[in-house]
């Protein structure tokens, strides 16, 4: 098996050094969860898309075994740190983490994950432990679940705890999507005294007739009127070949109040190069904050710049930066952090995050490195070392070929593969984004792609357990 996740830097690290500069507006992941569960916490949505991932894997010589962590500090050199191992059944899996005990000098379970996929790498649920050191036993932690309409989209995501003292699972939240003209996902919480689901918040999303988000709201739920009140408004705003010019996004005070406007900038490509951020302050539009994305020749995103608007010197002033390298393939190797220093007039590399790859494409370690103000050069702060097992037990189904044609498509996309059984087709945009699904169950099959803009998207599909994704070309 061959792993090429995407290793981002924590980017709550940027924020805590750089006060409330948001996060990346452009998303290179194109195993996304969408609206449905933003309001999970970011650690936790992470967690899922690596385990997609994972799951997703090139099933063709090698599985990922354990992993082993190493801290180094001064004056101490590679003291053992955490280590994870991996156990597979198929698509499925569980991860198991262990601390290292210098007094005891001996690995101590931690936690334990289990997940579980359907044959179209969707979650159908993730289920973690503790371990319990005084009865050396796993302790049940939580169980999230999900479900799925036909055409792969998500239906529900329930989660539930295990309280010990009552020695039983206590719900604790669900979301519910549903599908028509729009998008509506609802939010419950769960009553212990009432024993019932009561609605938290709401989301709806309307689409225009090309498929593009034309607005969304969002409401809480007012127990004492048992109804819903509106919290937020976005409006989308496109130009004439359909790509996204700005958003605007208002709060309720008993009527709709602007709060702040985006403006966004793409290249030929379709690519985001510039995202700026104003807010609304007696009765006009202010400069806030503006981001800035750069491309290599591959189109691989390699450069993320924050910058902050200062008042008094009127002009942008520089904030944090992001640069990632990668391989030939297009596997992220290096990200580089930076903070910019006023007072030196320059930009300061602060972590630097490097993978190291065998010839075949197999990770073998990740190392963080530090620099800031404390060093003069790059230092080691952590190693990851990778260590994977003969692929053994996993039967690899027939290969579904698929050949696309025309390439680049002005309407109709023929779609040509070897294999007849029923699959689920994604187009997705550039950022990843799920435009539409459709299933085949013949040899051939056609999609109609002329209400889309010109522009690069892809069609993903599963192959062999793993994602593949073909460019198209929409002209």
């Amino acid at each position: 098996m061959k792993i090429t996740s995407l290793l981002f830097i924590c980017l709550i690290f940027a924020t805590s050094v750089a006060q409330e500069i948001k996060a990346p507006y452009i998303s290179s992941e194109t195993l996304q969860f969408g609206e449905a569960n933003s309001h999970l916490p970011d650690g936790m949505i992470k967690k899922i898309q690596e385990a997609r991932k994972l799951a997703a894997r090139q099933q063709n010589e090698m599985l990922l075994d354990s992993t082993v962590s190493f801290r180094y500090t001064d004056g101490i050199d590679s003291v053992k740190n955490t280590k994870t191992t991996y156990e597979w059944d198929g698509i499925d899996f569980s991860i198991t983490t262990y601390k290292w005990s210098i007094s005891l000098e001996q690995w101590l379970l931690q936690f334990k994950t289990e997940y579980d996929f359907d044959d179209n790498f969707n979650l159908l649920s993730f289920r973690t432990y503790n371990w319990n050191a005084e009865e050396s036993n796993w302790a049940d932690d939580m169980v999230t679940t999900f479900t799925y309409y036909p055409d792969g989209l998500q239906k529900t995501h329930t989660r539930i705890q295990w309280d010990s003292y009552v020695g039983a699972w206590l719900n604790q939240s669900k979301d519910s999507t549903n599908y028509d003209n729009q998008k509506i996902v609802s939010i419950y919480t769960w009553d212990g005294n009432l024993d019932e689901w009561i609605p938290s918040t709401k989301s709806e999303v309307f689409y225009n007739a090309d498929g593009t988000t034309n607005s969304t709201f969002k409401y809480s739920w007012l127990f004492t009127q048992n109804s819903w009140v509106n919290l937020e408004k976005k409006e989308f705003f496109y130009d004439e070949t359909g790509t996204l010019e700005s958003m605007h996004q208002y709060f309720w005070d008993n009527q709709w109040v602007y709060n702040i406007k985006e403006e966004y900038n793409f290249d030929s490509q379709g690519q985001l190069t510039e995202n700026i951020i104003f807010q609304h302050e007696n009765d006009e539009w202010v400069n806030y904050q503006k981001f800035t994305f750069t491309y290599d020749p591959n189109g691989y995103f390699d450069t993320y710049v924050a910058y902050t608007w200062n008042n008094e010197m009127n002009e942008w002033k520089n904030s944090i930066m992001f640069e990632y390298g990668y391989d030939s393939e297009g596997t992220l190797l290096t990200s580089i952090f930076y903070i910019w220093d006023e007072t030196l007039n320059e930009w300061v590399a602060f972590t630097k995050e490097e993978d190291f790859m065998d010839e075949e494409g197999y990770k073998l370690a990740h190392v963080t490195y530090v620099w800031g103000y404390n060093y003069t050069e790059w230092t080691v702060s952590d190693k990851t070392f990778y260590f994977y097992s003969l692929l053994t037990n996993i039967t690899i189904p027939e290969a579904d070929k698929v050949t696309i044609y025309p390439n680049p498509v002005d309407n109709v996309l023929q779609i040509e593969r070897e294999n007849a059984s029923e699959q689920t087709y994604n187009i997705l945009s550039v950022t990843g984004k799920r435009i539409q699904s459709f299933r085949l169950t013949g040899k051939r099959g056609s999609i109609n792609l002329s209400h889309l803009p010109g522009g690069i998207y892809f069609l993903q599909y599963a192959e062999n357990g793993k994602l593949i994704s073909k460019k198209i070309i929409k002209r």
